[in-house]
Order: C-alpha cells, then structure tokens, then sequence
C-alpha cells in the first residue's frame, strides 16, 4: 500500500451532512454513503484535539471563527467561503485496531503542531481527530480550520507549495514511525508502506470520490469471486467426476494426516504450558545476572561484575528505572523540526516536555538536514535496543551453556 493522505475543502453548506457521516449520527445505515458495518462502530474514535480536548462541535467553532472575521474585516462572511478542511488517510488493513488508534492519535499531534509552525495558522485550528475501524480499510479524518490572524483564508493556506510540504514531510513522519514501532515491537510487526509517487496518481480524489472508488475495487473482486464459484460448482462429466472422486480422496486423506498433526500440536501445547513455571523461575534467575552487562552496554561506568550487587538489588532496581525515565523523556520519535526563534532562516529540532518545546538540537541551515539528523537519532535509539536484546540474548545462550 502507498502513503497518501488528501485534503478536502467544505463550504457552510456541506457541514451538517460531513458531520453525520463522519461522527455516525444518521439514524440507519442506510442513509450512509458508504460501506458501513454499524457493529463495529464501536470501535471507532473520536477525539476535540484543541489543548483543552474540545473541538468536536464543529458548528460552534465555525460560527466562533465567522464572528470574529466579521469583527476583524468589518463584514459578514462570504456563503461560499472555505470554512472547513480535512484530511484524509489510510493505513494497511492488517494494521490490528488498537495500532491503529495508536498511530492515528501520534499522527493528529504532529499535525497540530505542524498546521502552527508550517502552515501559520493559528492556535488550535485542528478541531477533531476521527477514525473510521468500521468501513473496508482503517482511515482517519483530521478535521481542521484554515483560519490565519483571525480570519478565514483557505487560498493563503492551503497553497500548492503547503500541500506538497506537507505530503513529503508527513510521509517522512509516518515512514518513521512504523521502523521505530517495528524496533520497539519485535513480537507486534506491522506492514510497511510505500514512499508516495505523484506519477502513479491520475488525478486527485475528493474524500467521496476516494471511499467510492475503494467500494467500485470490492465489488470487482466479489464479481471474481462469484465467477469462480459458479465454474467450481458446475456439474461435471463422468470423467471429471471420477476425477474429482479421486482427487476428494487425496484431500480426506490429507486431511486426516493434519488432523493428527494438530491432535501433536494440541498436546505439546499443553505440556509447554504445564511448564510455564519452570520457564519462569529459569527467567527469573537468567534476570538476576543482567544488570551490570546491561547498564555496561549503554555506556553506564560500573565496577567489575563480581562487586556489583546482582539483581534485583535496590541500587540496580534505581539506576535502571533512571535509565528508563532518561529514555523516555527524550524519545527521537517525539522529536519536531521547529523554525529557529532566535536565528531566522534556521531550523532547530525540539521536544515537548511539559507543553514547552525545548532545543534538542539546532543550528540547521535547512529543514532536511534538521530532518536528516532526527532520522540519525531515531536509528541511534533503535540501535541502543538492539544492543541491549543482544546482551540479553548472549547472557541467555551463556545461562543454558551452564
């Protein structure tokens, strides 16, 4: 699947509608203009993504933004005026739901950062983060106002140079965030995307014409597959039945061999599982002999392993939990490239701690290079897990060794 995510413009007039569909307040599914499962709407989110957590009640912060343009200019606003944007975008089915909800809620902070520093809007123009688990493919609407200096302005915004950014460094944000769920997450692996290729895009789909067309591919493939059926179930000749018998044979026989296969399955399984204690009480004890090796392999300044205390000791407990906050607190992946204040035409890369964005690093000439040096931490942090599981596996080998 390619990364693509659309942005979509709405006048006062089609928000009642957008907002039925989106926020799933029609009555039936019959009333919705695409392949809803209502039994799995439950699953979808909905989230005011302003710093208070508000901006759901659309119409009240459309009508808020009118009044203070009609204040500013003078005059009322246009009826054809721009009011509303979104954007759109998709991620692989096989992404499982609560991954999903993860990477869409990450994403929809980046965003709101991003529409203030990039775009210029201002403060809380991002209004609601919604995600659809319901429909074919899991998608997201980031619903958001073009409103500049207090006024309503979407061709000032939304500019051809501001959508092509925009694409470029939202994929480079998304791209990175699945290598580092990947690293953190060897068990949970998730599909990868495809870098975005204009070439490929005939033409740009508005966010109806994009879920139509997803449902037009579907019925496609139903069609295929009734075909295939039809010619599966046709009624034989004599030869190809006697063939078939055959053939229905070979496959019980198959069967049963498989059948015995899971039967074997189903009582290691069970043998494997009446040992979890024993696997356990050897983890436990593999546990107490890591702590030195791996404070030593993240650069930690220890004293020989024979006069350390081994784990769990309370001082061994305290420098891995201070280890773990450092970690956490400066995470390559919370990283954002921020124009530099206090040197302008510069770039800097920050982190929010606390709702202050601080200097982790600065002095860039560009915005890549910026980009460029936070993609070297985010794989320096992945390199350090990576280093820390090898000390633990080759502890683990020398623990089974003995």
């Amino acid at each position: 699947m390619q990364y693509n995510w659309h942005i979509e413009k709405y006048k006062q007039a089609d928000i009642g509608g957008i907002r039925k569909e989106q926020f799933r307040e029609y009555k039936n599914d019959e009333q919705y203009r695409n392949n809803v499962q209502p039994e799995l709407s439950k699953e979808n989110l909905y989230v005011g993504m302003h710093s208070d957590g508000t901006g759901c009640d659309w119409q009240a912060e459309i009508k808020a933004a009118k009044e203070s343009m009609s204040k500013i200019t003078g005059r009322a606003v246009r009826k054809d005026a721009v009011v509303l944007c979104s954007a759109v975008e998709s991620v692989p089915r096989s992404w499982d739901n609560n991954t999903c909800r993860r990477y869409f809620m990450d994403k929809a902070k980046w965003f709101r950062d991003y529409l203030c520093t990039v775009g210029h809007v201002d403060n809380d123009a991002l209004l609601s983060l919604v995600v659809h688990l319901d429909e074919t493919t899991p998608h997201a609407t980031y619903a958001w106002m073009p409103i500049k200096e207090g006024r309503l302005q979407a061709k000032n915004v939304i500019t051809k140079s501001f959508l092509q950014q925009l694409q470029q460094d939202g994929q480079d944000f998304t791209l990175a965030w699945i290598e580092v769920w990947n690293a953190f997450n060897p068990d949970n692996q998730i599909e990868k995307l495809e870098p975005y290729v204009h070439e490929s895009m005939k033409k740009h789909l508005t966010e109806i014409q994009f879920k139509e067309e997803m449902i037009r591919q579907r019925q496609e493939l139903v069609q295929q597959q009734e075909k295939e059926i039809v010619h599966i179930t046709a009624a034989p000749s004599l030869p190809e039945y006697k063939h078939l018998m055959t053939e229905n044979k070979a496959l019980a026989a198959e069967l049963t061999d498989k059948s015995r296969l899971v039967d074997q399955l189903q009582t290691e399984a069970q043998q494997l599982k009446g040992s979890v204690s024993d696997l356990t009480r050897e983890l436990d004890d593999i546990t107490e002999k890591i702590g030195s090796r791996i404070l030593k392999s993240i650069g930690y300044d220890v004293k020989p392993t024979e006069s350390i205390p081994e784990y769990p000791d309370s001082r061994v407990l305290q420098s891995i939990v201070s280890m773990r906050q450092d970690v956490e607190i400066s995470n390559p992946r919370n990283y954002r490239i921020l124009p530099d204040l206090d040197s302008p035409g510069m770039y800097r890369v920050a982190e929010n701690r606390d709702g202050v964005y601080q200097t982790i690093k600065g002095g860039f000439s560009s915005r890549a290079l910026a980009s460029a040096w936070q993609k070297n931490a985010v794989t320096a942090s992945i390199s350090l897990s990576l280093k820390v599981k090898q000390e633990i596996e080759e502890l683990q080998k020398q623990q089974i060794k003995n």
